[in-house]
């Protein structure tokens, strides 16, 4: 079990930091944050914030004096042999491989549209970071190359899934560090006719190109292999996967949490009956401290959904909808929430065909217990997502696992203001869950097409519902897949 499941916030923020040093992002010398905004920007209490730093403090990392605040001592330049470093780039190498495997699975669709979507203005910009990229050497090679991704993401005007990608390029970018610089510029030589071919596509409109240039430099063949060499070269065993740290996710944890289970009760994933998890399985999968996870399971216990007795788990009783009052949520609250909501509807929008591909492609390998497959046929289900459950459930990659889990409790978290619309879905949610019907049969019969074809039904009524109520509601919902 990695260690950002196991510790609280505190080395949550530790691990952040660290990576920001580790990175060059924060250089010798430089000052960091006040507690209060650093306390601000991963929205937790300033005690957790003191806490992060003591333990960078610890490690020789920073030093904190009374007028000059908290500086940073680790000189990336001259301290790269020491064992800290080392310790701590051969726990993490092992997981290297899979992040970039997942990054090149879940981008990859995702780039393509953003290109296809670009204007003459973008593809001026685009091709003056190409021309960066041709001069670049050293580490900066990685940099221009990153930065041209990033830029393209941009265009999208999605926060949620700009934040992972510029969280999973920071980890990546991380083993650059011992990258040697032949080894980046034979990247660099190698990449760039096929870069050359993706910026015709962009041009041209033509989504052919646009897959041959991208299938090669960000596709899940020669890009993996570049990284498997320096897992193979520090022979790592250990693996720290990476952890996407949503910030805004962060504002209230406890009821993030309760509102996650909540919405499984609601839509039978929990049947009555049903064990809900645990107090550590809670630890784990939302990556929170013992009090918070203790928190969320007393105040479910408040609902009257749920009983717990003495040394037994927390069991379902009673599923129902629980009604929001609409005067009492915080417009802020809702408003962020329901921006969340549709970037994380966008998202499984655009990269829905590696969703159903990772999926069956781990049923496949894994030929999972004929008990869930016989719960997936029997139960009645209120929403498709024990279905999206089940399939992130048997996808190999634990990165790729992380970040649909992640996506799959944004979308469970909003939907519950749902409850609040002056408008009837109804209609398109008979909709929706035909559909769904036809995706479950077609998942329970490994028919790839067909599973294709009904999730993308389903997740794109989701998607056209979620903008409406933005739009009703005040949130911006520009610009709209089509």
């Amino acid at each position: 079990m990695s260690e950002l499941a196991t510790q609280n916030l505190a080395t949550y923020v530790y691990e952040n930091l660290l990576l920001r040093i580790m990175t060059g992002i924060l250089k010798k010398g430089d000052v960091l944050p006040s507690r209060k905004q650093l306390a601000e920007e991963y929205n937790v209490a300033e005690i957790t914030i003191r806490t992060a730093v003591q333990m960078l403090a610890l490690n020789s990392l920073v030093s904190t004096s009374q007028g000059k605040g908290t500086v940073v001592t680790f000189d990336m330049e001259h301290d790269d042999n020491s064992q800290f470093y080392w310790n701590f780039m051969s726990k993490r190498v092992g997981s290297i491989v899979d992040v970039m495997r997942a990054t090149s699975l879940f981008f990859s669709d995702i780039m393509i549209y953003a290109a296809l979507n670009c204007g003459p203005e973008d593809i001026v910009r685009f091709k003056q970071l190409y021309a960066d990229y041709q001069e670049a050497c050293g580490r900066n090679i990685v940099v221009c190359f990153s930065r041209f991704w990033e830029e393209l993401l941009e265009t999208l005007k999605n926060p949620l899934i700009k934040e992972l990608y510029q969280q999973m390029v920071q980890f990546t970018g991380l083993f650059s560090i011992i990258f040697e610089e032949k080894m980046m510029m034979d990247f660099k030589v190698w990449s760039l006719p096929y870069l050359q071919v993706f910026f015709q596509g962009m041009e041209e409109g033509s989504l052919d190109k646009l897959r041959q240039g991208l299938g090669a430099v960000f596709g899940d063949s020669e890009f993996v292999a570049y990284s498997e060499k320096y897992n193979d070269r520090l022979g790592a065993e250990e693996q720290v996967p990476f952890y996407w740290f949503i910030s805004s996710e962060r504002h209230n944890l406890t009821n993030s949490i309760i509102n996650v289970i909540l919405k499984r009760i609601e839509i039978g994933e929990y049947q009555i009956g049903d064990s809900i998890p645990s107090l550590n399985a809670i630890r784990e999968e939302f990556q929170v401290s013992v009090k918070t996870a203790r928190n969320a399971l007393g105040s479910l216990e408040e609902t009257g959904m749920v009983e717990r007795s003495q040394g037994k788990k927390a069991v379902v009783i009673k599923r129902e909808a629980i009604r929001i009052d609409k005067e009492k949520i915080p417009v802020q609250q809702m408003q962020n929430d329901l921006k969340n909501l549709l970037d994380a509807r966008a998202a499984f929008l655009l990269t829905h065909k590696t969703f159903v591909r990772e999926a069956l492609k781990g049923k496949r390998r894994n030929k999972g217990p004929e008990q869930q497959e016989s719960r997936l046929k029997t139960v009645t289900y209120h929403s498709p997502i024990p279905l999206f459950n089940e399939m992130i459930l048997q996808m190999e990659s634990p990165t790729l696992r992380h970040i649909y889990m992640q996506l799959e409790n944004i979308m469970i978290k909003g939907s519950h203001y749902r409850q609040t619309a002056e408008y009837d879905y109804s209609s398109r949610v008979s909709t929706i869950m035909e559909n769904y019907e036809r995706a479950l049969n077609a998942y329970l019969e490994e028919d790839e097409d067909a599973l294709e074809k009904s999730l993308y039904a389903v997740i794109r009524i989701q998607y056209d519902i979620t903008v409406d109520y933005c739009r009703r509601m005040g949130v911006p919902a520009e610009p709209v897949i089509t």
